[in-house]
């Protein structure tokens, strides 16, 4: 007698997949975008800065979909102090899918060594202790502010949600909880974002 052995993947897959919005804020359009604002950083046009303030993203007439995926490129600028305690932090960074918090985390770009290591939460959400700049793509790129010319004051993080979403209207909201007592806080520490991208997806 022979038996037949058969392996089904669990995997979903892909019906439709649509690319709904897009924007490198290369030019003025500001279509669907609340709260933004444009500045210059480095050669490029970016949304942003931001300190203890964000704006938003609001779509309507999405076509029929099971899932949305959310990228972009977040600049965060200068002195994050990533889990220190209050007055220094903690610097959280958030984003909200119609009102479900999706991102909750917090970033540094402080120092780490053998007597000091000011740490951060991502790529975790909620409280965790990793390493500053932990999942940065990059990690050199120039302050914002003060001594604009330096390098290693600005660390870019790619980052990309896929969140189950089925209706025709979606607000998606990109904010901060920092934490700074000085003066001039936006010169302190800050934060951008580039190339954001919005895709809906139907998965079987």
């Amino acid at each position: 007698m022979g038996f037949a052995i058969f392996f089904v993947s669990c995997e979903p897959t892909v019906k439709n997949d649509a690319i709904v919005f897009f924007n490198d804020f290369e030019s003025t359009n500001m279509d669907n975008i609340v709260g933004g604002k444009l500045m210059n950083y480095n050669g490029n046009q970016v949304i942003g800065n931001y300190f203890d303030d964000g704006f938003s993203m609001a779509m309507d007439d999405l076509p029929e979909h099971n899932y949305i995926t959310i990228s972009f490129d977040l600049f965060i600028h200068d002195s994050w102090d990533g889990n220190l305690s209050y007055p220094a932090g903690p610097d959280w960074w958030l984003m909200l899918v119609d009102g479900q918090s999706i991102i909750e985390t917090t970033f540094s770009n402080g120092i780490c060594n053998a007597l000091w290591c000011i740490q951060q939460s991502y790529p975790q959400n909620g409280w965790r202790m990793n390493d500053p700049k932990t999942g940065a793509f990059k990690t050199d790129l120039p302050l914002l502010c003060y001594y604009s010319e330096l390098s290693n004051g600005t660390s870019i993080y790619k980052i990309s949600k896929t969140v189950g979403h089925s209706g025709r209207k979606l607000e998606v909201r990109f904010f901060d909880r920092l934490t700074q007592p000085i003066p001039n806080d936006i010169c302190d520490e800050s934060w951008s974002l580039d190339n954001l991208t919005l895709k809906t997806l139907t998965l079987n």
